[in-house]
C-alpha cells in the first residue's frame, strides 16, 4: 500500500468550534499499471501504463477519513449548556478509465451517529451516493445515478443526470435534472411528477484574473415548490497569491437573501506551506431532514467572521487555526 495524502471537502462547522482530524489511505491497484502518484510523477496522466499503449482499465482508488469535532448548544427545554464531542466519518472510492478511458465509477458514503440526541435520530443510510461517470471528450462530461449536486446555490442529493460542457473557450456551462432523493435517502427513485429538481450553472472567465457565474435552480416536493433560488458568483485574482471571492444568493419562493459570502485568501508564495484566510457570511442554513446536522435546522440566520491560518507541507502534513 502507497500512504497518499488527498485533499478533501470541508466538513460541515458544528457550533462553537470545530476540529478536524484527517486521515487518507489509496490503495494502488495491484497488477502492474502506474499508480496515479507514480505516472504523474513520470509526466503522465493518471491511468496511463508506463510502457504501455493507450488507457488501461486498472486505475482505482479507494480512501477514509475521520472528522472529530466539538460543539457546546443549550438543551430546547431545559436550557442546560451541553457540550459534545463526536465524529463525522467518510469513506470514498473509484474505479477509473474503464471503456478505454471514458467511464468511471464512483461511491461515497458518509456516517455520523457517535452523537444522537434523544429526539433525533440520524438516517446512517441518508448520504450514501453511487453513479457512473462518462467522458465523450475533453469539453463535455456526464454523470449519471445518485450524487450530491453543489452547483451555486442548489444543494441536494439528486437521482438523475448532470452535464457538464464547455461549449466555446472560456465558458463552462453545467446542466443537471432528476428527482430530489427521499429525505430518508432509502435506495429508491422519487417521481419526477412530485420530486422533479432541475438547475444550470454558467461560468465564464471574463479575464485572466476574473471569473463569474449564474446559476437558476428548481426542486419540489410532494408536487410543491420547494426552492427556486437564483446565485451570483465572483472570482478575482487582483495581486499574485491573493484571491478574493464573492457570492449572492437570492430565494425567489420566499422571497429573501439565502447567502451573502465575501472571502479573501492569500498565499505569499504558490507552492509555499503558508495561508492566510478571512471570511465574512450571512446566511440561512438549508440542511436536508435527513443530515446528520439536521439538529441545527432551528437556526433562522448564521452571521460568521472568521480568519484563518493555515501550514501545510507538501507530503500532506500541517494544521490550521
Amino acid at each position: 500500500m502507497t500512504l497518499q495524502p488527498r485533499p478533501g471537502r470541508r466538513a460541515p462547522a458544528a457550533g462553537l468550534a470545530a476540529v478536524a482530524l484527517l486521515a487518507g489511505l489509496a490503495c494502488p491497484p495491484p497488477w502492474g499499471a502506474a499508480t496515479p502518484v507514480a505516472a504523474q510523477s513520470a509526466g503522465q496522466s493518471p491511468g496511463y501504463a508506463a510502457g504501455g499503449a493507450g488507457w488501461v482499465p486498472s486505475s482505482w482508488w479507494i480512501a477514509g477519513r475521520t472528522t472529530g469535532y466539538w460543539f457546546e448548544t443549550l438543551d430546547p427545554d431545559t436550557g442546560t449548556q451541553l457540550q459534545r464531542f463526536s465524529f463525522y466519518q467518510t469513506v470514498d472510492g473509484s474505479i477509473t478509465r474503464l471503456a478505454g478511458g471514458h467511464l468511471d465509477l464512483r461511491f461515497a458514503g458518509r456516517f455520523a451517529d457517535a452523537d444522537r440526541f434523544p429526539t433525533v435520530q440520524t438516517n446512517d443510510s441518508r448520504l450514501y451516493s453511487s453513479y457512473a461517470q462518462v467522458r465523450f471528450d475533453p469539453r463535455a462530461l456526464g454523470r449519471l445515478g445518485r450524487m450530491f449536486v453543489q452547483e451555486g446555490p442548489a444543494s441536494l442529493t439528486l437521482d438523475g443526470l448532470w452535464i457538464g460542457l464547455q461549449p466555446v473557450r472560456r465558458i463552462d456551462l453545467r446542466l443537471w435534472g432528476g428527482a430530489s432523493a427521499p429525505e430518508n435517502l432509502d435506495w429508491e427513485v422519487e417521481s419526477l411528477d412530485s420530486d422533479a429538481a432541475a438547475g444550470a450553472r454558467v461560468l465564464a472567465t471574463l479575464l485572466p484574473e476574473l471569473r463569474a457565474g449564474l446559476s437558476w435552480a428548481y426542486v419540489e416536493r410532494d408536487g410543491r415548490t420547494a426552492a427556486r433560488p437564483v446565485g451570483l458568483e465572483t472570482t478575482w485574482f487582483p495581486l499574485p497569491g491573493l484571491r478574493a471571492f464573492g457570492r449572492a444568493e437570492y430565494e425567489t419562493v420566499q422571497e429573501e437573501w439565502g447567502r451573502l459570502e465575501v472571502l479573501g485568501d492569500y498565499r505569499p508564495r504558490r507552492d509555499g506551506p503558508w495561508g492566510f484566510g478571512l471570511q465574512f457570511l450571512d446566511r440561512r442554513p438549508r440542511i436536508e431532514a435527513s443530515s446528520y446536522f439536521a439538529r441545527f435546522g432551528d437556526l433562522e440566520r448564521i452571521e460568521v467572521l472568521r480568519g484563518s491560518v493555515r501550514y501545510q507541507r507538501a507530503d500532506g502534513l500541517g494544521g490550521e487555526a
